[in-house]
């Protein structure tokens, strides 16, 4: 009788230890990806499908991002203890055309911004800009543009890229 009391007892406080704010809302707003859309060089106003795209972070671990998509916008993240993340983009990742690698290094200021207390803090990036690591004559990456400097959400692009 002693244990089942027991048991119903740290059962209780187990499930009372919990408060609703201690769970962050999925709704809630955290540190947004930096959103990048594909657009044709020929015809800057279309967007533009990336065929096998790979994205890769540059850094000893070579985290992949996205693996061999084929698509015309991606999310992704920036390091936020860092004030620049390089990414490596690969397209025809696995297809029987040659694959081409363009890395681009995103630089930017970082804030922290409190959310709550179930949350956390969330980062806001500002001053965003982004350099072409290297300058082959292969590269599949003609031209980019950043729309926004500030990235706060995920609503709208913040960098263009043509190709």
């Amino acid at each position: 009788m002693t244990r089942k009391f027991l048991l119903l007892a740290s059962l209780l406080i187990v499930l009372n230890g919990c408060t609703r704010d201690d769970i962050c809302d999925p709704n809630t707003a955290t540190t947004p990806l930096l959103i990048i859309v594909f657009k044709d060089f020929a015809s800057p106003t279309l967007a533009k499908q990336v065929p096998n795209l790979t994205v890769q972070t540059s850094d000893d671990d070579e985290t992949l991002v996205i693996n061999s998509v084929s698509t015309d916008s991606i999310a992704i993240p920036l390091r936020a203890g860092n004030v620049n993340t390089r990414y490596l983009f690969t397209i025809n990742t696995g297809s029987e055309t040659e694959e081409i690698i363009d890395a681009l290094t995103f630089t930017y200021n970082t804030e922290d911004i409190y959310v709550n207390r179930a949350c956390a803090f969330k980062s806001i990036y500002s001053n965003l800009e982004a350099t072409r690591s290297d300058e082959d004559t292969d590269d599949w990456i003609i031209d980019f543009n950043e729309e926004k400097t500030t990235v706060e959400n995920e609503i709208e692009a913040h960098f263009t890229i043509f190709h």
